[in-house]
């Protein structure tokens, strides 16, 4: 069982400053050297990296139930069926890249049952707090947004500054944790 290192979860609604959130958590923990894993969860029931006419799909199609593309700029691992579980994913994108943090966009329901992972909530309104903050375990290190009239919120970017301040004094003592 791999160790995962500290975790933030970042979710909210569409188009409520996850990805800008999570870029700019990216750049700033690799601006001081560490390793991200960034994970994030697409919405569409029939996304896929994969398509008709290449190499890879005809793998997958002849029954492979994984499919390794290797180059030399990158590497990429194709499963042919969803994951029923998040955590050996982690366990497998920790081992493959040594990451010293992990970020996840999304995952709401899958992270809040678990406290050990820290969270940023992203709202397009304040009706939003509810739905969004119900049933958390763990520490909300944050919510932000934005839209300007969301006055309970840090404003992204005017108020940026201040979320990452918050990430590194979270990353200073968090630690990792085994995940089943």
């Amino acid at each position: 069982m791999t160790e995962i290192p500290p975790t933030l979860s970042i979710f909210g609604f569409k188009n409520s400053g996850k990805t800008t959130i999570a870029s700019a958590a990216t750049e700033h923990f690799t601006s001081q050297g560490l390793r991200v894993l960034a994970v994030k969860h697409v919405g569409k029931p029939s996304f896929s990296l994969d398509h008709e006419g290449t190499d890879s799909h005809r793998f997958a199609k002849a029954g492979a139930t994984g499919v390794l593309l290797h180059s030399d700029s990158s590497t990429a691992l194709l499963l042919s069926r969803p994951a029923t579980q998040l955590a050996p994913l982690l366990q497998l994108g920790v081992a493959a890249t040594s990451a010293n943090v992990v970020i996840l966009e999304g995952f709401k329901s899958w992270t809040h049952h678990h406290k050990e992972i820290a969270k940023v909530i992203c709202l397009r309104s304040t009706s939003e707090i509810p739905e969004l903050s119900e049933n958390i375990q763990g520490e909300v290190l944050a919510i932000c947004t934005l839209t300007p009239s969301v006055t309970e919120a840090l404003l992204i970017p005017d108020q940026l500054p201040e979320l990452l301040q918050r990430l590194d004094d979270w990353l200073a003592n968090a630690t990792s944790f085994k995940m089943e």
